[in-house]
């Protein structure tokens, strides 16, 4: 009998540990009102107002990767870093986050959802204990926050750094946090006073906090963020929050928002060609500059830009107006224009920069790097040589791929150097309103294993853009098994030579040639 009691007490001590696992560590935030908002910030945190919220509980630390595997019973494989169950979980979708309440929900009797726009500034801010501080428990980002500069390329496990007045870790830095809310510019003109739960509807959901990959980008307190609800982002995860007055019964604590599904149109997108394997693409709502900072190239093996347009792309003249991202594969000695760069970037202040390290390694030699350094997203290759990452509505995977050979003779040893050697070079998978784009760099027709690693053939991809050498056999034969594409761009065409390179595949329709610089060609699809 003794047995029996022994074996029904413990099976309840284990129901009792399992039950407490599931519920999260939560701190009471005493509710009242506060000034929402700043006016030095965007536009979109003005202007200032005053905003009531009840109190509420709200995690002391992000939802962690630990947690997400209990509730979800699913391993943590998808997230990009991994071997970390204390890190917050991170490539996680807004509707992701929505199943694993409900099934918190349903294993814990209770109420969790995701923290307001208004509650996640306010419980950020300190609440009642509020000192004013810049930042999430400090004025000093760095004892407070993981992000770009202390957190190498990593997020970290959640509680590290100082807490703020109400005893809340990491709600500046490690990761974004989604919030309930949809995202609107202008929701602060119309916002309620009392306990506000956003716009009715929306393509874009709120993110807060900035995360270990910012160095700037939404770490303020006020400072708002969107994310489209439907990506998975490496540097956003998640922080639960209950109503205080929750007993556990179903109700509705929050006004029904309304999902709006993007209606099947066509779809429009422009390529326009500005020399070497340079190209503007241009989409509804986003504008992408691809390898066109170059600058000027010894000798006549490709079109290049010329003064003209890269006066055009420094002053961010139309086309290159209003630039969403720049990608540079890589940098060569003779054809890397560092100072261009620079000054593209002065004259463009809301357009971010994607690069290799070894880019931003000369760009830091460059006068004026201290200005724009904020924006500048610089990917280790050895560290990381694929790297998930999303920003301005732009879904993007960087990966190293071997560069290129270019064989000439040491003019002191009289020997066959590669001069390439050591470059670094990134290829880019960009998905933006719709469509997806693969950009090679300067990638070697010798690096299938690259090609087969990354399974870009499991990616429809509208538009692929490779080096002429690829129209050589092991290089269409790496296109035919590993790309998926319903056009082909060719790179790198010697001047006066399209003509030729379209006789040569007049028989493969998917393949583009661009025969002047500054040359459009629109593509419509459902």
């Amino acid at each position: 009998m003794k047995f029996f009691i022994t074996i029904l007490i413990l099976s309840c001590l284990s129901f009792f540990v399992k039950a407490q696992e599931m519920h999260p560590e939560m701190v009471f935030v005493r509710g009242g009102k506060f000034k929402m908002g700043s006016n030095l910030g965007a536009k979109d945190e003005q202007p200032v107002h005053e905003v009531l919220v009840d109190d509420f509980y709200i995690g002391k630390f992000e939802v962690t990767q630990d947690q997400w595997k209990r509730i979800m019973d699913q391993d943590t494989s998808k997230r990009y870093f991994k071997n970390c169950g204390n890190c917050p979980v991170e490539r996680v979708t807004w509707y992701n986050v929505m199943e694993f309440i409900s099934k918190l929900n349903q294993l814990t009797g209770l109420n969790y959802r995701l923290p307001t726009e208004a509650e996640w500034e306010y419980a950020a801010g300190g609440g009642s204990l509020s000192k004013g501080f810049k930042y999430s428990g400090s004025n000093h980002i760095d004892v407070v926050a993981w992000k770009d500069g202390n957190a190498g390329t990593s997020i970290h496990p959640v509680g590290k750094k100082k807490p703020n007045e109400l005893g809340i870790f990491d709600m500046t830095g490690n990761v974004f946090e989604w919030c309930s809310d949809w995202y609107s510019p202008d929701w602060y003109q119309i916002s309620e006073k009392e306990n506000p739960t956003g716009p009715e509807e929306g393509r874009f959901r709120v993110m807060r906090g900035g995360s270990w990959f910012h160095d700037h980008t939404g770490l303020r307190i006020n400072e708002r963020e969107k994310g489209n609800p439907e990506f998975r982002y490496g540097y956003v995860g998640f922080r639960l929050c209950r109503s205080a007055s929750d007993t556990g019964t179903t109700r509705k604590t929050m006004k029904e928002t309304k999902v709006v599904l993007p209606v099947e149109t066509e779809k429009s997108c422009q390529l326009t060609y500005t020399g070497n394997e340079g190209f503007l693409i241009e989409t509804v709502n986003r504008k992408i500059l691809v390898d066109g900072l170059f600058g000027g190239i010894k000798g006549r093996w490709c079109d290049q830009p010329g003064d003209s347009i890269s006066m055009m792309m420094i002053n961010g003249t139309a086309p290159f107006d209003n630039i969403d991202i720049v990608f540079v594969s890589h940098r060569h000695s003779d054809h890397f224009n560092a100072a261009m760069t620079i000054n593209f970037l002065k004259n463009n202040a809301k357009t971010f920069l994607v690069c290799p390290d070894q880019v931003n390694d000369l760009l830091k030699l460059t006068e004026g790097y201290p200005d724009v350094y904020g924006r500048i997203i610089h990917i280790n290759s050895v560290e990381h040589p694929v790297f998930y990452f999303s920003m301005n509505g732009i879904n993007i995977k960087a990966m190293k791929f071997r560069h290129g050979s270019w064989i000439e003779t040491d003019t002191v040893t009289g020997k066959q150097v590669d001069i390439h050697e050591g470059v670094e070079n990134l290829g880019y998978l960009i998905e933006a309103d719709g469509f997806t784009f693969f950009h090679s760099g300067d990638c070697s027709t010798t690096d299938k294993p690259a090609f087969e690693t990354y399974k870009l053939s499991a990616k429809e991809i509208d538009f692929a853009f490779f080096d002429r050498v690829f129209l050589r056999p092991e290089g269409m034969k790496i296109i035919e098994q590993n790309i998926r594409a319903d056009h082909i761009v060719l790179m790198h065409i010697e001047p006066g030579k399209s003509d030729y390179y379209k006789s040569i595949l007049k028989d493969y329709p998917e393949f583009l040639i661009f025969s002047k610089l500054m040359e459009k060609k629109e593509i419509n699809k459902k």
